[in-house]
């Protein structure tokens, strides 16, 4: 009698791959105040749905020229699903927040919290389609530097995904109305105005084709004061 051989075991499946998609830049705005009293800080793109889409990912930059004479514990409320990435004070204050929209069409008005009436506020959206829906940053944390000087210099950070967004945020207590950008960075957003406590603030980006460690380099042409920057790494979705 013939015995068959023995069947084979594969010890585990067959792996899986995917490929990284690339994150595009949809839109941004800015605008800055020297006014006492609350803020409200308008979107002026576009909000047609040819505009934003479910799933794109909003981040809010807002700061004040004088952090002591902010009332509030952060400058624009929790409320409308924003979620609080960065919190830092060199004199000036400076936050960054997002959320994911639900909906092309709820991106309309935050209010930021009420300062001294010398402080200058700034405040500035930036809209990016592509990004992982399920975890933005896959365990990156921004990067934080702060100084006083000309020409802020944001911290290098290692994103863990090909064909990351690079996003670099910075506010100065300064008002230069056309500061410089980073060499090899783009799509940048500025606001200023001058108070007592002037400010000014930016954000400005650039996709890395491989996960390696970036260092964007410092900003340049900008004045002397004491400044915060963050640099954040966002993951895009995989197929």
């Amino acid at each position: 009698m013939l015995i068959p051989a023995p069947c084979k075991i594969l010890s585990k499946w067959p792996k899986l791959t995917t490929a990284a998609g690339t994150i595009t830049y949809v839109g941004s705005n800015a605008s800055a105040d020297a006014n006492a009293g609350t803020f409200d800080i308008t979107n002026t793109m576009d909000t047609g749905s040819s505009v934003f889409q479910r799933g794109d990912l909003v981040f809010l930059l807002v700061a004040t020229g004088n952090d002591a004479g902010t009332a509030d514990t952060h400058l624009i409320s929790r409320q409308g699903g924003w979620k609080l990435l960065v919190r830092e004070v060199n004199t000036i204050r400076m936050e960054v927040w997002y959320r994911m929209l639900e909906s092309f069409d709820e991106l309309g008005t935050t209010r930021m919290s009420a300062c001294d009436v010398t402080d200058a506020r700034f405040a500035g959206y930036y809209v990016v389609r592509g990004v992982d829906p399920w975890d933005h940053f896959h365990g990156v944390g921004p990067t934080i530097a702060t100084g006083s000087s000309t020409n802020p210099d944001p911290a290098s950070i290692t994103p863990v995904s090909e064909n990351s967004l690079i996003i670099v945020f910075a506010a100065s207590g300064v008002n230069d109305s056309t500061p410089g950008g980073i060499t090899s960075y783009g799509n940048q957003e500025t606001s200023s105005v001058l108070d007592d406590f002037p400010i000014t603030g930016t954000t400005i980006s650039r996709s890395l084709a491989v996960a390696a460690a970036e260092n964007p380099g410092a900003f340049a042409t900008w004045s002397t004061g004491a400044w915060i920057t963050a640099t954040v790494a966002v993951v895009p979705a995989r197929y």
